[in-house]
Formats: C-alpha cells, sequence, structure tokens
C-alpha cells in the first residue's frame, strides 16, 4: 500500500482569512494526525486519494477532541466553501 499522506516540516502557517470562514463541522478517518509533531503539517488537494478538501478543512474541532492537540487548518487554493487544496498543522 502506497503512503499518500507525507508529513511535511517547518511550513509557515499563513494568516486566516476571516471573511470566507464558516462553521466547522465534524470529521471522520485522520488517524495519521496522531504521528505529527508540533511543527508538522500535511497538505490534501482533490488527486490524495479517499481524502477530501473539504471534509479535511471542516474537522479541525474533531480532530482538536479526538487527538488532544491543537491544530491550525488554512485553504491554500479554492475558496473556504469550495476548497482544492487545504493543509493543517500541529501546533500543540
Amino acid at each position: 500500500m502506497q503512503d499518500y499522506i507525507v508529513i511535511e516540516k517547518n511550513i509557515t502557517i499563513p494568516e486566516i482569512d476571516k471573511h470566507s470562514l464558516k462553521g466547522v463541522s465534524k470529521g471522520s478517518k485522520y488517524d495519521f494526525l496522531s504521528r505529527l509533531e508540533i511543527g508538522d503539517s500535511v497538505s490534501i488537494n482533490g488527486n490524495t486519494p479517499n481524502y477530501s478538501p473539504k471534509a479535511f478543512l471542516s474537522s479541525r474541532s474533531y480532530f482538536k477532541k479526538r487527538y488532544k492537540r491543537d491544530f491550525e487548518v488554512r485553504v491554500l487554493e479554492g475558496s473556504y466553501s469550495k476548497p482544492t487544496k487545504v493543509r493543517i498543522w500541529r501546533t500543540k
């Protein structure tokens, strides 16, 4: 099985676009996040098998509760309502 998720270090977190924020909902199957160390990040785009940028983006609060760690998520491409690429950082 090929690993499509690449954990990266030292990727700067961009400022959040507060004009495009909407509600955050529950997420699902992201157990690889438990392996992230502080400062590590992962990006998800439309070509990442089995992962949706939209679902990934809307799962931040779920990740924090489930993994008892702090995460920041940003839209890198597309809009908040229709992201095509997102990145999540472990911050604490």
